[in-house]
């Protein structure tokens, strides 16, 4: 009989093995009982998730990302070098670290394949000092440097930020070639695992037979991100249901142009990062994308010397990132335009009148306070008139 009731309540159970599926169902609902109070935090700390985009970061036993790479409007040589068949990156197959700096004792036969270990040793830039020319120039988006000196000192802090602020950041470069003499153009990706999903992240890897699966949210810039409850109960049911969650990863593509000089020494880097580009075009309605964008420029594309809360009014001002829904600092999450004004009014009007009742309490407590005082004054002055006490 309870077995014929088991069968009833859950015949999807019956397709999987008896060992992983009595330990994961045994910690489903624990497992959700803690998220729901991690996702309520989360939510009044750092703003609503965008569940619908869900994430997994590099680093873990995970399946190839199949994203699409960006494409580029420049044309490329017969001898353009890719990576993983176009894919952005390549998940590793093992839990073991990821390398990040290539051979160096091998030896470089082609400057595509020279400037592609020089670009993932430094994670975007040129760390090696004797690769970079005296009056080299680094021209991004918000920011410039020319020589040696500036230029060095820029690839070291922003690499520095990078370990220190995500420890699993990964830089791919998904395809890269020679387009003139001593010009090299390579499109690239940099991964991370958004901070506020470090702790799903580690309840996943405790949860047995459950893993997490990663995606990016560049083919969803448009989409408009809501938290909801529905959400968050269909990812748990997935996860429990198939071993897997399906997380969004955070992504920043860009390109990076890069010339040498006849000695091999870099002279001139130009890096473009597309989603800054679409956010002013104002293609971007995705909160979550945003704010990746957001983290990636304040961590590891703030120039050095520059206060965090100037590099906010660049971002705002040039970029104007504050325009995509949720982003602003009066956005409310899940709200259109429309209905964010009624709701910020209807918040004016509720603060003004707790204002009016604070005064008139004030002024009501004041005015008894005041009539206390003068009482007692007559009484005490009506005591020294008849002479009590002498």
């Amino acid at each position: 009989m309870a077995g014929g009731a088991s069968q009833a309540l859950c015949p999807a159970v019956l397709h999987m093995p008896r060992t992983v599926v009595c330990s994961r169902w045994a910690m489903a609902a624990a497992m959700l009982l803690s998220f729901v109070v991690f996702v309520v935090c989360t939510h009044y700390r750092n703003g609503p998730w965008a569940i619908q985009a869900v994430v997994t970061p590099p680093g873990l036993r995970t399946s190839p990302w199949t994203a699409q790479p960006p494409v580029t409007a420049r044309g490329w040589a017969s001898g353009v070098q890719t990576a993983h068949h176009m894919h952005r990156a390549t998940a590793p197959t093992s839990d073991g670290p990821v390398p990040s700096t290539p051979n160096q004792a091998q030896p470089f036969q082609t400057l595509t394949e020279r400037a592609r270990a020089l670009l993932e040793q430094g994670r975007g830039l040129v760390l090696d000092a004797s690769a970079v020319a005296p009056d080299v120039r680094l021209k991004t988006d918000l920011s410039e440097f020319t020589g040696q000196d500036a230029y060095l000192q820029a690839a070291a802090i922003w690499a520095r930020r990078g370990r220190d602020e995500y420890t699993d950041l990964r830089y791919e470069v998904t395809r890269i070639g020679e387009t003139a003499p001593n010009t090299v153009v390579a499109q690239w990706t940099v991964y991370w695992t958004p901070s506020q999903l470090k702790g799903l992240v580690a309840l996943v890897e405790a949860w047995p037979g459950v893993v997490v699966k990663w995606f990016d949210l560049l083919d969803r810039l448009d989409k408009r991100s809501q938290f909801t409850w529905a959400a968050v109960a269909k990812l748990f049911w997935t996860a429990a249901t198939t071993g897997e969650m399906r997380l969004p990863i955070a992504a920043m593509p860009g390109t990076s142009t890069l010339e040498f000089d006849s000695e091999g020494r870099l002279i001139r880097q130009t890096e473009s990062l597309q989603l800054l580009k679409a956010i002013r075009e104002e293609r971007v309605q995705n909160k979550r994308v945003a704010k990746d964008v957001e983290a990636f420029m304040t961590e590891a594309r703030r120039p050095p010397g520059t206060l965090y809360d100037e590099w906010d009014v660049v971002l705002r001002r040039d970029v104007g990132i504050s325009r995509v829904p949720g982003m602003g600092q009066l956005d409310v999450e899940g709200m259109s335009a429309a209905e964010q004004n009624q709701f910020i009014e209807n918040v004016s009007l509720i603060l003004n009148f707790g204002v009016v009742i604070v005064l008139a309490f004030g002024i009501t407590t004041g005015y008894m306070y005041i009539q206390s005082v003068n009482e007692k004054a007559e009484m005490m002055q009506r005591l020294l008139d008849s002479g009590y006490g002498y």
